[in-house]
């Protein structure tokens, strides 16, 4: 069970603290304990209330009432039907948890998606994602999950009416948030005198898995599907990143979050949206079959087949039903027919053929109503006005099917079409359905996820099952598999079409091929790259394959048990390669029309889904025919790729290694580059040619014409010297490098505060640092016992304390602190956060701290500082004499443990501070990335996940480590340089190193000498005899064994000697002339 989810008991599971701290940052009220709405009509809930319970009765069959509550849900049948009002339930009903969620998240920003993301992420918590709750298999829900609810990102913008997106789009656009509902944006839409492709429902969420499941809509025959609508979106990925996506940003991903499903590639936050120019709608109504006899009837059903390949070409959008009370009286409702742009005499002449047949069938039209709407907004709302769309009910379920226009082509196959629609309409007693097609449309980008079944339908129809309030889990279980077997006459009047995702059987077979036809094996493929965690799942989404609910029963999935990884035995593994893949392989000879194969039946190890985005493969496309399960109960693809996804899920999420890991290892140890290595070497080699080419060294004179070889021998192997000790002590490093930029003074070395002058000091202590702005310090004051009467501390010990003035956000920080403090990554979204309050308790002392956003600073200022409880009488309170504290400080202490102050020889042991968490090793760790098991450790990894580089990022740290009488603690500080400047005072200490470097060298071939850096030894490429017999049996370079060495005192200059050349050289002051620059010296070198 290790790669299971955690659960509520676990011992895993998040702590009360860690839920506490995780509401701190989302902020107040954000964070909701999972309880279920009909709770209170339940006396063993300490909710239970009588009047509440009549409020809940009341609004459950009101979508939009159920969409306000945070564990309100419009159909609970796979939930479980864990708890709902006793009224609406069996007789012996109760009411426990479930399959809702145990915590869920109140959305209000997008940071708060990525700490709720990262959160359950990384403590392997079940995630799921609500917005309206509308979905018909309650993909919303899930036992002991952490969920995220959208419904509040309701933000409306239009964009004008020549909007240029990035993508290439100019045209009419809205952008609006997730959670906005349908009714809502046909009303901002008509208030601009637009229209949009929306829903039927006005209380659906038009951004949530409406658009991700495609969208089917009452205008989809005059401009396509609602998914074809979208020009760009936002989204929060598995990992945690928040990133935009259109056709050339991330095209895969905006391939597959259009159609290919929710709840499983992220969380998108917002969408921009295709806008059209608003057109009067006429609708018509009306109903034949009363009176007539069966047969009659069944050839006026044949009638209006026939209009079908015609009516969506019109544009038409035809909603119909057949209702029968027996096999001899059944009646067709059209309720209604939608004719976009079109009026009275147009929509007469569309219908004139149908409406001639029933005349000479003898079949009377009852109720015939045309209405003509100015907008659509009218003829929506005229529809389906509110209060007409009932949820919340448990005792039935649907199935559906798409019917492709090729059965209208062949008789055969439209007679057996018919046969099995009029079969199951007796047999059911209700059947609907819409003649539709979506719009081929030119203005909008139709490459997507959308099950490319669509795009041939002629005929999308649905049939129910349905049973009593008092059925039993066997009855609901019978009643459920019944409908999936009543289904089957329609899978084979359309063998290779399909579904619609959004109103789906959750047990249609051969789901994957049913909801996304040859999209899947790709879609499946950009799961594995998009979360290969596993931390989105829902029923029948893309990669749920992977995934088992513990305790299930067959055609009755519900989402109360255990999310565990699919286990693959090695008996099941040897099965799959030896049989199946042997049978296979058979199918696959000849003209592999398995869809698997490129000509010639050779594997393609490269898929693209049809009609791919221009960043893929054309040449893989798929072709058609492809079936997941058909002949077999799992498809060999399907089988491999759950075996090779269950071998990565059995690694603990801890070992899972981010890739950019790898950026702070390069970061790190970019010293040992190649160049670096390579002048080693260079040097090393010239000075071994200095040694060998003057082996003798016996005194004798070296003609002119050699002198270069000891001079830039020497000279190289000086360098040589001086970059192996920088190797050896990593004095490249970035961190050694921004120590150039590192800040000293008493603000970090734990002294009194009265001798700190303020921020401005710091710059006076810096060295060549740039103009830069302390972002976070941290801060502790502790106190020191012992305790006065009143149990107060005598005194409070200060430890790296630091002005509240320079803790602000001035530069274009890259930091990526979103996990824990809730900031995203990118100075454009600060300004849309609200304020954050933090606090927590340590040694009976409240901090409160307000965080807030605005024109891109982040301010963090002390709200209320205040001890009470044990330390001063009951009523009391005191103001401590440190006035400001700053966030980090906050964790730091918080999660560092119980602080033992010591012991004074004088005063006495001192006080000990609890903390309400655990002993930690924040000193010690050395994780950069957030993997860890447990909220503390996790907070503590994030703020030592500190992501630089020294241009591109601009952002660079210090870590310093101060031991005090009191405590260790270590402080984090990170500064925000412009880019500019920081790159400026790079190239200066860079180029001040170069200078220095060449004025050596220059002075090697000028002057014939140089000394190191640390002068305790010399090296000199001219030579005096005073010289040579004091380093006598020394190298080049090393320590002179002679013990008066060091006291001897050395004076360049001219050497007194009968040579007839000057001669410059060390040698002992009587030795010496006077030196005149101005001479040519050491143009022949003395040897020994």
């Amino acid at each position: 069970m290790a790669d299971c989810k955690v659960m509520p008991g676990d011992e895993s599971w998040p702590t009360d603290i860690d839920w506490e701290n995780l509401s701190l940052l989302l902020g107040k009220g954000s964070l909701i304990k999972g309880i279920p709405v009909a709770a209170v009509c339940y006396p063993d809930w300490p909710q239970y209330d009588e009047s509440k319970c009549a409020e809940v009765t009341d609004g459950w069959t009101d979508p939009a009432w159920q969409a306000g509550q945070a564990t309100g849900i419009d159909y609970p049948l796979f939930e479980g039907v864990t708890c709902i009002p006793p009224s609406l339930a069996r007789y012996d009903a109760s009411c426990t948890l479930g399959g809702y969620p145990a915590y869920i998240v109140n959305i209000t920003n997008v940071a708060q998606i990525q700490l709720a993301v990262n959160f359950a992420r990384n403590l392997n918590l079940r995630l799921v994602v609500k917005n309206k709750g509308h979905d018909f298999n309650a993909k919303s829900t899930g036992a002991g999950a952490l969920s995220i609810w959208l419904n509040y990102l309701q933000d409306i913008e239009f964009l004008g009416h020549a909007y240029a997106s990035p993508s290439g789009y100019e045209g009419p656009a809205f952008k609006i948030g997730t959670g906005v509902l349908v009714g809502q944006i046909n009303v901002a839409a008509d208030d601009h005198d637009m229209q949009v492709v929306s829903a039927i429902a006005n209380t659906l969420g038009i951004g949530g898995g409406y658009i991700a499941g495609g969208g089917n809509s009452p205008l989809i025959s005059k401009y396509g599907m609602a998914a074809d609508q979208v020009i760009s979106m936002e989204v929060v990925l598995p990992d945690g990143r928040f990133i935009s996506t259109d056709e050339r940003t991330n095209p895969d991903l905006f391939f597959a979050l259009r159609g290919g499903g929710g709840s499983t590639w992220g969380i998108v936050t917002s969408l921009v949206i295709r806008a059209y120019a608003r057109t009067p709608i006429t609708t018509l109504t009306y109903n034949f079959g009363t009176g007539v006899e069966p047969e009659t009837f069944w050839s006026g059903i044949n009638a209006l087949f026939a209009q079908f390949p015609s009516w969506p070409k019109a544009t038409l959008y035809s909603y119909w039903s057949i209702q029968c009370s027996n096999a001899t009286s059944c009646a067709m409702y059209m309720a209604p027919q939608i004719g976009p742009d079109l009026d009275t005499t147009q929509l007469e002449a569309l219908n004139a053929p149908l409406f001639a047949n029933l005349s000479s069938l003898g079949i009377p039209i009852n109720d015939l109503n045309y209405t003509t709407h100015d907008t659509y907004l009218e003829a929506a709302n005229a529809m389906w006005p509110e209060g007409s769309i009932t949820v919340g009910g448990w005792t039935e379920h649907t199935a559906s099917r798409l019917f492709p226009a090729s059965n209208w082509d062949d008789p055969d196959k439209l007679a057996a079409t018919i046969a099995a629609i009029r079969n199951s309409s007796i047999t059911r007693g209700y059947f609907l359905a819409y003649n539709v097609q979506p719009a081929v449309n030119p203005a909008v980008n139709q490459t997507n996820a959308v099950n490319p079944a669509w795009q041939k339908t002629l005929l999308f129809a649905l049939l129910g099952a349905t049973w009593g309030q008092n059925a039993t889990e066997v009855e609901i279980v019978e009643a459920n598999k019944g409908l999936v077997d009543a289904l089957q006459p329609w899978r084979e009047a359309s063998p290779q079409s399909g579904t619609y995702l959004n109103e789906a059987d959750i047990n249609e077979p051969d789901w994957q091929r049913a909801f996304y036809g040859d999209n899947y094996r790709y879609l499946y493929e950009l799961k594995q790259k998009y979360d290969p965690w596993g931390a989105f799942y829902a029923a029948t989404a893309v990669g749920s394959e992977d995934w088992d609910i513990t305790d299930q029963r067959a055609y009755y999935p519900t989402q109360n048990g255990r999310l565990c990884p699919v286990t693959v035995t090695e008996g099941e593994i040897r099965e799959l390669t030896v049989t199946e893949m042997g049978n296979f392989t058979e199918n696959l000879q000849g003209d592999g029309s398995h869809g698997l194969c490129d000509t010639g039946g050779t594997l393609s190890a490269n898929i693209s889904p049809p009609s791919a985005p221009s960043t893929l493969s054309p040449s893989s496309t798929m072709k058609p025919g492809l079936s997941v399960a058909s002949t077999m109960e799992k498809s060999v693809i399907s089988r491999v790729t759950t075996t090779m996804k269950k071998k990565k899920a059995q690694r603990p999420l801890s070992r899972i290694k981010s890739m950019q890991a790898g950026l702070i290892t390069w970061y790190q140890e970019f010293y040992l580059q190649f160049s670096m290595v390579g002048l080693a070497f260079l040097g090393f080699f010239a000075a071994l040619g200095h040694h060998l080419y003057n082996a003798s060294l016996n005194g004798q004179e070296v003609s002119g014409d050699a002198q270069w070889p000891p001079r830039y021998g020497s000279a190289l192997a000086l360098f040589v010297r001086m970059v192996l000790l920088a190797v050896k002590q990593r004095a490249l490093k970035v961190s050694t490098l921004d120590a150039m930029f590192a800040f000293d003074g008493p603000a970090y070395g734990c002294e009194d505060r009265a001798d700190f002058g303020g921020p401005y000091q710091l710059y006076n202590k810096s060295q060549i640092a740039p103009a830069g702005d302390l972002l976070y310090a941290s801060y502790s004051s502790l106190p020191m016992g012992p305790e006065d009467e009143n149990g107060e501390p005598l005194m409070w010990y200060n430890m790296s304390e630091s002005d509240p003035e320079v803790g602000v956000f001035t530069g274009l920080p890259s930091l990526w602190l979103g996990w824990a403090t809730g900031i995203p990554d990118g100075p454009s979204l600060w300004s849309n956060l609200t304020s954050h309050i933090s606090e927590c308790q340590m040694y009976s002392a409240t901090y409160s701290f307000t965080v807030t956003f605005a024109s891109g600073d982040m301010l963090v200022n002390n709200s209320a500082t205040t001890l009470n409880g044990l330390l001063l009488p009951p009523g009391d309170t005191k103001s401590p004499s440190e006035r400001d504290y700053l966030q980090f400080g906050l964790f730091r202490n918080l999660l560092s443990g119980n602080v033992t102050l010591g012991e004074d020889s004088e005063i006495g042991p001192y006080a000990i501070t609890y903390t309400d968490a655990t002993q930690t090793d924040l000193l010690e760790r050395d994780s950069q990335l957030p993997t860890s098991n447990n909220l503390a450790a996790a907070i503590e990894d994030m703020y030592r996940n500190v992501f630089f580089s020294m241009m591109s990022d601009v952002l660079l740290h210090d870590r310093r480590l101060s031991t005090v009488p009191c405590s260790v603690t270590s402080s984090l500080l990170v500064w925000s340089y412009e880019p500019f400047w920081l790159a400026l005072s790079y190239l200066l200490a860079v180029g001040v190193t170069i200078i220095i470097v060449f004025i050596g060298m220059h002075g090697f071939i000028n002057n014939g000498y140089a000394a190191d850096a640390s002068f305790s030894t010399f090296m000199a490429t001219t030579r005096s005899k005073d010289v040579d017999e004091l380093s006598r049996d020394s190298c080049l370079g090393q320590w002179p064994k002679n013990k008066e060495f060091k006291e001897t005192r050395l004076r360049f200059g001219e050497v007194e000697t009968n040579r007839s050349d000057p001669h410059a050289a060390f040698a002992f002051p009587g030795s010496i002339k006077g030196f005149d620059k101005r001479k040519g010296y050491g143009r022949r070198v003395e040897s020994m």
